[in-house]
């Protein structure tokens, strides 16, 4: 399955220590605000994943999907360089974090305990993310020869496309 690879590379998603630890590294493409996920696997329990994304905060909110065992949450998404992230909070308090630059970005890392519901807020001033606007491809309009062919469910749908050059 194509999916379960693509939201795990978005995500950082890993599992490890026997589902004692659910590690996520996110790094979403710079024009997604928000994403929500359901029955992400840690063990043998289930999570609900939440990001929301604005200018000055970056927000993750994890929960249990019935009773779980406590897990270890290990958070290090990602910002651009230029960004600079202020404070960390863990349920409204504050938390220690850890910035590591990695490449053309930067990591900010907390671990932290989730017995419950649990919300993590990145308090920052924004950086520059790059990203390039694609183009509206509707039917009817050629490609021209940007190898674009896929369309949405139903054939009036408009999907967007990039140009290869």
């Amino acid at each position: 399955m194509v999916v379960t690879p693509l939201v795990r590379g978005l995500l950082g998603l890993e599992v490890r220590e026997g589902g004692r630890v659910l590690r996520m590294a996110p790094q979403l493409p710079a024009v997604w605000d928000s994403l929500r996920l359901r029955h992400v696997p840690a063990g043998r329990d289930r999570y609900a994943l939440t990001i929301r994304r604005t200018d000055e905060a970056f927000r993750v909110e994890v929960a249990p999907e019935g009773e779980a065992a406590p897990v270890s949450l290990d958070l290090a998404p990602a910002f651009p360089l230029d960004a600079r992230v202020e404070a960390v909070t863990v349920n409204d308090r504050p938390a220690v974090f850890e910035v590591r630059e990695e490449g053309d970005l930067q990591r900010v890392r907390i671990r932290v305990p989730v017995a419950g519901p649990t919300t993590i807020r990145y308090r920052m001033r924004p950086g520059t993310d790059v990203y390039v606007a694609p183009e509206r491809w509707c039917p009817g309009w050629t490609t021209g020869g940007s190898g674009c062919y896929v369309c949405g469910p139903r054939p009036t749908a408009c999907c967007w496309c990039w140009r290869d050059g």
